[in-house]
């Protein structure tokens, strides 16, 4: 029922925030790896999420996140099943991680140049797909939080480019946590400008 509930906030959570937004969205594209999973896989596996900002506040950018990470393969021995012989690596298990996510980020300026960041975090709702060789052989689904840290550099009048880790929590034992690190390429819409213009100090030039 918990479970439930919570999935139910996130996706009334994201179709409220267009409504109270008072500019266009920025779309953030990030693009990277992930792993640290509490399972031993060798990674990090590629990574990449996309998101929609909506200025809710002066303080305050939130909207819907998708997002696909990737934890990695574990690599093992093929064996001969004759006698033994090791035959080289082989892939075996495999996780895959994707979903939706509301998304809130408090953004801030670093100086008065070009640069700033955002500590931020998601709540939403995590697929997980375990597989050998492309065969599924678990799935199940959870609800999940993130926390994230960004920093950002302005790079035109509408665009930023910067770099931002975030850690994954899952509430399920089966995954637990895990991190993922992208670039992450910002595009902004209507006059709402990039976050690192709009995140200057109320009366500020």
């Amino acid at each position: 029922m918990r479970r439930a509930m919570r999935r139910v906030l996130v996706i009334v959570a994201m179709l409220a925030v267009p409504a109270l937004a008072s500019a266009g969205p920025r779309y953030v594209l990030g693009l990277g790896g992930s792993g640290g999973a509490t399972e031993d896989l060798d990674g990090p596996g590629f990574a990449a999420n996309l998101s929609a900002l909506w200025r809710v506040e002066p303080w305050l950018q939130a909207g819907p996140m998708l997002f696909w990470d990737d934890q990695g393969t574990t690599i093992g021995r093929l064996l001969d099943p004759n006698d033994g012989t090791d035959l080289g690596a082989t892939p075996t298990d495999h996780r895959m991680v994707f979903g939706g996510a509301w998304r809130a980020d408090v953004p801030f300026r670093i100086g008065t140049g070009p640069w700033g960041g955002y500590a931020g975090g998601t709540l939403g709702y995590y697929r997980i797909h375990d597989d050998q060789a492309g065969v599924v052989e678990q799935a199940f689904s959870a609800t999940g939080a993130s926390a994230a840290v960004g920093i950002q550099r302005r790079i035109g009048p509408v665009s930023d480019l910067g770099l931002s880790f975030r850690y994954h929590r899952v509430f399920d034992e089966r995954l637990d946590y895990y991190w993922s690190a992208t670039l992450d390429w910002t595009l902004a819409s209507g006059a709402q400008g990039t976050s690192v213009k709009t995140t200057a100090p109320a009366g500020g030039k």
